[in-house]
């Protein structure tokens, strides 16, 4: 079905169409991406984090972890994007909802940020403590969080083309609205207004001669 045969399905509520087309995001190619992102971050909780420790580890502040000295930045990043790039990322894929969505693109977002300071972290980290800087599997989950928030931005901040098709007949309505509003207030000036037509009457007053007392008084003869 073409944008056109489903832009006249709600052509007598516009407005109502507009809002219900808001609340769903069309994912497009965008899904494939925000998958590959979500399986990269998943699969990075298995992989090495740092040394020893694995992303599991740091995801539930195991012994290992604690071990190691896993800083709190590492384990905001892991449970971050469990929350936005796992469980937030299959909610938007399965229900399409826009608020979902959001939600997802800020979780993932902060994911993001919380990825590159755990990384800074773990290589600014002193020599007296222990552990090595960051392995693998964090820098994989850190591309990976990437992919989606790139994935999302595309999603979230761009409107539909059934949603543009909605916008551009909301402003051609208002515009025929306006035009017909004038139009009527025109016909109503009109009936309210009593032309009259004094032609005759006043061809009658030309041709009517000119009254005695107008008339200019003769000279005496003298």
């Amino acid at each position: 079905m073409s944008e056109e045969d489903r832009l006249a399905q709600y052509r007598d509520d516009l407005a109502g169409a507009e809002r219900k087309a808001s609340q769903t995001v069309i994912l497009g190619r965008a899904q494939t991406f925000m998958a590959i992102g979500m399986v990269g971050f998943f699969v990075s909780l298995f992989l090495p984090h740092s040394g020893e420790v694995i992303g599991l580890d740091v995801l539930f502040y195991s012994d290992t972890a604690q071990k190691f000295v896993t800083t709190m930045p590492e384990r905001i990043y892991v449970w971050l994007g469990v929350i936005g790039v796992v469980l937030l990322n299959i909610g938007t894929i399965v229900s399409r909802s826009s608020l979902i969505a959001l939600m997802a693109w800020f979780f993932s977002g902060a994911t993001l940020f919380y990825s590159i300071f755990a990384i800074w972290m773990r290589q600014s980290r002193p020599p007296t403590e222990p552990g090595v800087g960051p392995s693998f599997g964090l820098i994989l989950g850190a591309i990976s969080v990437c992919i989606v928030v790139i994935a999302y931005s595309f999603v979230v901040l761009r409107r539909s083309t059934f949603q543009k098709a909605l916008a551009e007949a909301r402003v051609a309505e208002k515009k025929d609205d306006a035009v017909a509003e004038v139009q009527e207030s025109i016909l109503a000036a009109g009936r309210q207004t009593e032309l009259i037509d004094d032609r005759r009457s006043r061809r009658k007053r030309a041709r009517r001669p000119d009254s005695p007392n107008d008339e200019t008084p003769s000279p005496q003869s003298e």
